[in-house]
């Protein structure tokens, strides 16, 4: 009975720091030939979400984005996290930039929204934003079939079954 408590939390646990642990690609580059810009054949290298990716976008709003106190107060207690990409252009040249990166869940608006109604009041067009809430879902081509996602597919799977065959065993 003690094992079958102690597998039950294991299982528990591992999932929980599957689901609460997000990771996405970070990057951020005004070069085309960048990475950054199409990650198929090199893929940036990618980050675990966590509070300090709050303060640094935190940061970023504040000055660059011109984000008001309700955004800011949002991004800076964000529990829940999303990977984004980004693509703005600006300046008389239409330089490029594109960010790739976790971002905080905004509860009063879309990240995307946000940042399309930001680029109507400042200088700069949005050309492409996309949110997901997968590991690494953040690439130009997502693939489903990717080695990360199928492994904790399988991963999952697996502790299910022990926990089902142990609890026909012992009962």
């Amino acid at each position: 009975m003690k094992f079958k408590l102690f597998l039950i939390n294991f299982v528990i646990i591992q999932l929980g720091n599957r689901i609460n642990c997000l990771k996405c690609y970070e990057c951020k580059a005004k070069t085309p030939n960048n990475t950054c810009f199409d990650p198929l054949y090199e893929p940036p290298p990618y980050r675990e979400c966590d509070e300090e990716n709050n303060r640094r976008f935190a940061k970023l709003f504040a000055t660059r984005f011109h984000a008001n106190d309700k955004i800011l107060y949002d991004i800076q207690n964000s529990a829940d996290y999303e990977c984004g990409v980004f693509e703005i252009s600006y300046g008389v040249n239409n330089t490029r930039e594109i960010n790739r990166d976790c971002f905080p869940k905004l509860t009063s608006i879309g990240f995307c929204d946000y940042m399309s109604i930001k680029a109507g009041l400042e200088n700069f067009n949005l050309t492409r934003c996309e949110v997901c809430t997968e590991d690494k879902c953040n690439a130009k081509i997502v693939e489903e079939n990717s080695a990360d996602n199928i492994n904790g597919k399988i991963y999952v799977f697996v502790l299910a079954l022990i926990c089902y065959f142990y609890y026909d065993i012992s009962a």
